[in-house]
Formats: C-alpha cells, structure tokens, sequence
C-alpha cells in the first residue's frame, strides 16, 4: 500500500512539474533565407524556404523564459531557383515580453549546421546566435497566442546566417 501510495503522488509530482514547463511551447512556420553558401561549382548563393521552429521552455523565471530552440530551413527543392540543402539550428533562448506591451523578444545561442542536397555544397557546421522580435497578430484566445515572427541568425560561418518571417503560435 505504501509503495503504491508514493508510486502515485511520484507520478502525479512528475505529471505536474511537465504541465507546469510546456506552458509557453511555441512553434512557427514560415519563410527563411541563408547567408551566403559557396556551391560545388564556386559561385556564393543563397538558400531559401519553408521554415519551421519549435521552442519549449524549460524555466519560467520572474522576466524571461528560458528553452531550447530547433530551427529547420528546408531550402531549394520546392520550386525555387536557390541552391538545395537544409540548414538546422539548435540553440538555448532567453524569450521576454517587452514591458507595458504585448510584443517579445528574444536572444538565442547554439549550434548550426547545413547540409547539401545531390553535392550542392559540403557541409557546413559552427555556432549561431539568433536575435528575434514577435509581433502579436490581434486574435488573443485562452489557448493559443499568434503572432508573427521575424528573426535574424548570425553564424559563425556565412551559411548559418540569414533571416526569417513566420506566424508562431504559442501554447
């Protein structure tokens, strides 16, 4: 009984604790470019594309939201004239709302790499800061909070660079 009795309150804690840190989960999707990525031939060309990011905080403190941040460009290939590959992002955010306003902001710090599609361009790896603003669009509901997106990446090599403009919702 007893063992039953803290197996249930353990759970219960965990269930707790894991409700409580998804609060403020946010995905965005929309368009993204890179910087500048010298292709197989020589020639510096951009990538552009869909992009999806999807952040979930892990502290909630008293002025900022601290998470992980993934970040996916998935550009060329979809009909556009850019060169083909993927760039993938992964960093830790500071998110904060800008005080007497709904608008946020936020800082964030990791790790990039892009990947070349059918031997576009080699690999490209290194760090990525990324610095961003969310704009509410209006329609405040209970549940979900739109708002549009625009975030710039600085990488520590030039394809890890680049800017993006989504719609987020956040949860």
């Amino acid at each position: 009984m007893k063992n039953k009795l803290v197996s249930v309150v353990a759970l219960a804690a965990l269930a707790g604790v894991a409700s409580a840190q998804l609060t403020g989960f946010k995905v965005s999707a929309g368009y993204g470019f890179s910087g500048g990525i010298t292709d197989s031939g020589g020639v510096s060309r951009t990538m552009s594309g869909p992009e999806l990011m999807a952040t979930m905080p892990f502290q909630h403190l008293p002025l900022i939201d601290i998470g992980l941040e993934a970040d996916i460009l998935f550009g060329g290939g979809f009909g556009n004239s850019s060169i083909k590959g993927d760039v993938y992002r992964f960093l830790l955010t500071g998110r904060a709302t800008i005080p007497g306003s709904q608008v946020g902001a936020w800082l964030g710090m990791g790790w990039g790499t892009a990947q070349g599609s059918s031997g576009d361009f080699a690999s490209i790896n290194g760090y990525v800061t990324q610095v961003g603003i969310s704009i509410p669009l209006g329609m405040h509901t209970p549940v979900l909070s739109p708002t549009l997106d625009v975030a710039g990446d600085m990488g520590s090599k030039p394809g890890l660079s680049g800017f993006s403009v989504s719609v987020g919702l956040r949860f």
